[in-house]
């Protein structure tokens, strides 16, 4: 038994997922939308779905992250990054502002340079949210 799905309503994330299923390309995917697909491929992707929209990482879902269009194969045991919310950078900020120690060529009291390295550690990571 085939059937169709129909992709618009679908993130990037669940297309990309939906080709891993298949064993073709985000772009093949989206090539051919009337695509039939066979129902056994159906039934698992709408496994793989629940668990993506549990918040289950794709790279999990998938066995594969790529970098720099490179693909890595990966599992539960790699560590896949999350994205930068405003309270993760507040810690990774209170977690540098910590470790903050004096160092020979800087000028100004422990304080100051704790308070720099906080703010600078918030910027830094919110430009790469951002980027």
């Amino acid at each position: 038994m085939l059937m169709k799905i129909d992709l618009s309503p679908f993130s990037r994330d669940a297309q990309l997922l939906l080709a891993h299923c298949l064993g073709v390309s985000r772009a093949q995917l989206l090539a051919r939308p009337e695509a039939e697909i066979p129902a056994p491929v159906a039934r698992t992707f709408a496994q793989l779905l629940k668990r993506l929209e549990a918040g289950e990482p794709l790279a999990y879902l998938t066995g594969e992250k790529e970098f720099w269009s490179l693909p890595l194969q990966v599992d539960a045991s790699v560590l896949v990054g999350t994205k930068l919310d405003d309270e993760a950078i507040a810690a990774a900020a209170d977690v540098v502002h910590k470790a903050a120690r004096p160092m020979d060529n800087t000028s100004g009291t422990i304080s100051q340079r704790k308070r720099a390295s906080r703010v600078f550690t918030e910027r830094a990571l919110r430009s790469l949210r951002d980027a």
